[in-house]
């Protein structure tokens, strides 16, 4: 995802870490729906990470990008009572009409 960059060491050393990859890996945490992060993230460390600018950029785009979003999705509850009633294997790419609760 990035370049291997120096990282300091609690022993003094330093790690070749791709902080690209970590930053994606933590990114869901700032997003609208932060439950989808795989990994985990304290409330203090996102606080301290949310006083630099980038990430408060990045974070103000996530909330954009998902304000502008037009779609509602249906639940997994919902796409799996669907699946269930399938007659035949679904086609990627191929939309079908998934009843939603109001």
């Amino acid at each position: 995802v990035g370049k291997n960059v120096p990282v300091p060491m609690a022993d003094g050393g330093t790690s070749q870490e791709d902080l690209g990859k970590f930053w994606s890996c933590i990114r869901p945490h700032f997003g609208p729906e932060p439950s989808r992060a795989t990994t985990t993230l304290s409330d203090g460390d996102k606080k301290a990470l949310l006083q630099i600018a980038w990430v408060q950029e990045e974070a103000a785009e996530l909330a954009a990008k998902a304000a502008a979003m037009t779609e509602v999705r249906a639940s997994k509850e919902a796409k799996l009572a669907e699946l269930a009633q399938l007659k035949a294997k679904p086609t990627v790419g191929k939309k079908v009409p998934v009843p939603m609760a109001d």
